[in-house]
């Protein structure tokens, strides 16, 4: 069995310039962790007491919950859907968290809901399934970049949120998108809201067939105009990541009207906007990049309209071509 080393044996070997070989890597790892969050708090509080205009903000966590809940609700139409999963957060901030403000809110806090969601949130003993889960851990990600964006919790706060990984095929609804619905809600879109960001969702959609993720990834350079060759690529990022990393990175080429469609919804609907890194997202309504709920919801919207069923954590969509169209599943990641 190998030796144990605590975090005063890793200082002793350090500061004697004599560290073992025999300390393991992870263990090393999680000391250099730990201590480079001990010393960015330290350093925050003091940067926060220097420049109180900059600090991190205090509200009362209901209000700000419901305010996060009014400015969602804006944006979809399934409110009862979205009221029903804002009311599980505000429960286990209400339950579970021992803080009224936001500048209580701590790392543990938000990292603890996921397993809050999944195995206590409800009054039988068997989990959230992790198709529910998933969607519902996006949404707590957009409340916790709603509070980074205000300054009332650290950035660092929105990497503490992770969905669960889903299997192949988990989560996603087996019944087919009518091809006929799908032309006739991208006929709609085309129609009476062309070029929009609702339209430009749907039209990608369903001639790629991209998963959330990549949806949400998109930038305005993976387009490239190119009079005969215009494509779109899907490339995995630390801050925008896919379902596979790299192994889902992609390029397709855009068939028929699409790279007429994305000419001009970025020369007259998409607002100059660039996110929290300093990218500028191809999906967005002017306050950064557009979320994946909001992405997931605009999905399904129109499909709706016109009768297609689908299942709330997954999206069939139809890959069309100019000559027939064929069925492909759009699965959430």
């Amino acid at each position: 069995m190998s030796e144990s080393f605590d975090a005063e044996d890793i200082v002793n070997m350090l500061l004697s310039g004599e560290l073992s070989e025999e300390v393991p890597e992870d263990e090393l790892w999680n000391f250099l962790e730990d201590t480079l969050d001990n010393y960015s708090e330290t350093l925050l509080d003091k940067f926060e007491q220097r420049f109180p205009e900059i600090s991190r903000k205090s509200r009362p966590i209901e209000e700000v919950i419901e305010e996060f809940r009014d400015s969602k609700l804006e944006e979809v139409d399934s409110t009862d859907h979205y009221d029903t999963k804002i009311d599980y957060i505000e429960d286990y901030f209400k339950s579970e968290v021992a803080a009224e403000t936001t500048d209580e809110i701590t790392s543990e806090d938000v990292e603890r809901y996921r397993n809050w969601r999944k195995f206590d949130s409800l009054d039988r003993q068997e989990p959230l399934a992790d198709s529910t889960l998933s969607d519902d851990m996006y949404l707590f990600g957009d409340l916790v970049g709603y509070l980074s964006k205000h300054r009332m919790v650290p950035s660092r706060f929105k990497q503490l949120v992770e969905p669960p990984d889903l299997d192949p095929g988990e989560g996603v609804d087996e019944k087919e998108l009518d091809p006929k619905i799908a032309n006739a809600a991208t006929s709609y879109l085309k129609k009476y809201h062309r070029a929009s960001i609702e339209h430009v969702i749907m039209e990608i959609a369903c001639q790629a067939g991209p998963r959330l993720s990549g949806l949400y990834s998109l930038d305005v350079d993976d387009y490239d105009d190119d009079d005969e060759n215009s494509t779109l690529s899907f490339e995995h990022s630390e801050e925008t990541p896919l379902k596979h990393d790299e192994e889902s990175d992609r390029e397709i080429k855009l068939r028929g009207e699409l790279p007429q469609l994305l000419d001009e919804y970025l020369e007259e609907h998409r607002p100059p906007e660039t996110d929290e890194f300093g990218r500028e997202p191809l999906l967005t309504k002017g306050n950064g990049r557009m979320s994946r709920s909001d992405i997931n919801t605009q999905g399904h919207k129109y499909v709706k309209i016109f009768g297609g069923s689908m299942s709330s954590s997954a999206m069939s969509a139809a890959s069309r071509s100019s000559s027939n169209v064929s069925k492909r599943r759009f699965p959430r990641d």
